[in-house]
């Protein structure tokens, strides 16, 4: 059982109250206060009256650090009291500690707070960290390059619009610019970040044109009332530009590259795994692709499966991911198959990179396999026409959150 199914029970055994032990000293009746103890010890007496008196219809509490910081040494340690307390009264605890730092620092912080003298079932962020990135891969060698700068209190500021068709967005920080901009009725991207590979500058320019008349537009919902997956995939847009990093060039020619857009807003569940999978390119000349996904919400009644074909839509029915498995765990580099129910979407995916990124807090998981390689097999368009594709460059990823 997960802190939070923990904290789902007591709130229905107990109803929804949170208690806040944000204790000052001044806040302790003059005739409480026990002049043979510390300031830290009065603190601790008066909080386990309080906890004494409310356990029985709280359904958790939080206890605010920096009441306790406040004191020094003696105020940490009337802290761990504290949490100690509410944790042998058999209440969840949340410590409000309102962390919020660079991938390290947070986790240094998580082992601080979620074992030891500090140990909590939940704590408070500070929201005010943005994560901007740039990828660079390269199949043909086998490499790749991630870069994922932190920017400080964007509070909103980044302005992502309303809708895939509309609006811009430009974010810049320490050594970086992004920008992602419409003109007409192509989309723009310009991108500069120092220090990207071997010291050297990344810069970038590409176009995306050629929108197809028909993308994969879904709502999917979930189990839990008031959560929701509104989502747009637009595969096959065509992309010219040029890239360099690292005194190299890459040109991209729209006559055969090619780009999807992933556009999505919604509210998620705490707890899920998604598995998702997309190539775009062309056969025979004619602009082909695919969106498969599966696991996100309740896909029941609607799957986001397609095939995409000279700008058309071709509807797929479930689409199974085969990962395989090495020692009980998902071997995400070694060969994957992909079946659909219909027998219209039957691939072999050979692995070339795995984009990996992990980190478990224990409360906040984030586990990452976006694995880029190239598919070979079938799949058959709604007319029956059975399309086969060899070496097709595309990927496929496995992705758990807890958040």
């Amino acid at each position: 059982m997960t802190n939070m199914d923990k904290l789902y029970e007591a709130v229905e055994a107990r109803g929804p109250v949170c208690v806040g032990l944000d204790t000052d000293f001044g806040y302790l009746p003059t005739d409480f206060v026990d002049s043979t103890l510390s300031k830290g010890e009065n603190i601790v007496r008066f909080n386990k009256k309080l906890i004494d008196a409310t356990k029985a219809v709280a359904g958790c509490y939080k206890v605010q650090i920096a009441y306790y910081e406040s004191l020094g040494l003696e105020g940490l340690k009337a802290y761990a009291d504290t949490l100690k307390a509410v944790r042998e009264a058999g209440v969840p605890v949340i410590a409000d500690i309102k962390r919020g730092d660079i991938a390290k620092t947070a986790e240094m912080y998580a082992m601080g707070h979620f074992t030891g003298d500090f140990e909590a079932d939940f704590v408070t962020l500070a929201p005010y960290m943005g994560l901007d990135s740039i990828s660079l891969l390269n199949l043909d060698e086998g490499w790749e390059k991630t870069k994922s700068p932190m920017r400080a209190f964007p509070l909103g500021k980044t302005g992502l619009p309303e809708s895939s068709e509309t609006g811009d967005v430009s974010i810049s920080g320490k050594g970086y610019h992004l920008s992602f901009r419409h003109d007409g009725p192509d989309r723009v991207l310009d991108f500069h970040m120092e220090d990207f590979l071997d010291g050297a500058a990344i810069d970038g320019r590409l176009r995306l044109t050629d929108e197809p008349e028909e993308s994969m537009v879904i709502c999917t919902p979930f189990s839990k009332a008031g959560h929701f997956y509104y989502n747009q995939k637009i595969n096959c847009l065509r992309a010219r530009g040029t890239v360099t990093a690292a005194g190299r060039t890459y040109t991209f020619d729209p006559a055969d590259s090619f780009a999807v857009l992933d556009w999505g807003r919604g509210v998620w569940t705490y707890h899920n795994t998604w598995y998702w999978g997309s190539a775009s390119g062309q056969v025979d000349g004619v602009p082909f692709g695919w969106n498969i996904g599966c696991g996100f919400g309740d896909t029941s009644a609607a799957s986001e499966n397609m095939l995409f074909y000279g700008g058309k839509a071709h509807k797929l029915s479930q689409v199974t991911f085969h990962i395989p498995q090495r020692d009980g765990r998902d071997d995400f580099l070694a060969p994957w198959t992909f079946t659909s129910d219909d027998g219209r979407f039957e691939m072999a995916f050979t692995p070339v990179l795995d984009r990996a990124a992990c980190t478990d807090f224990k409360l906040l998981k984030s586990d990452q396999h976006q694995v880029f390689g190239r598919f070979t097999g079938t799949a058959t368009l709604d007319d029956g026409t059975v399309l086969r594709v060899e070496d097709f460059p595309g990927f496929a990823e496995k992705v758990e959150n807890k958040w």
